[in-house]
């Protein structure tokens, strides 16, 4: 499981598809989709958008990386 499988479990709760919270949020569906599949980091914009969308804070969707 890679870190930002909460964004793809947070919107699945919220029940939306890719699409949806694209739409929603302004973020492209390729984007949410290599988000959730750990490809890619977010953007600060994108953090903010997506978080507001889905109603939980930016930090419980993107976990920071434990430090070694």
């Amino acid at each position: 499981m890679n870190k930002f499988s909460q964004l793809r479990a947070t919107r699945q709760i919220a029940r939306l598809s890719q699409d949806e919270l694209s739409r929603r949020t302004g973020v492209d569906r390729a984007r949410i989709s290599r988000m959730e599949g750990g490809y890619i980091r977010p953007s600060l914009r994108e953090r903010e958008a997506l978080s507001r969308v889905l109603g939980v804070p930016a930090e419980v969707l993107f976990p920071a990386s434990p430090k070694k």
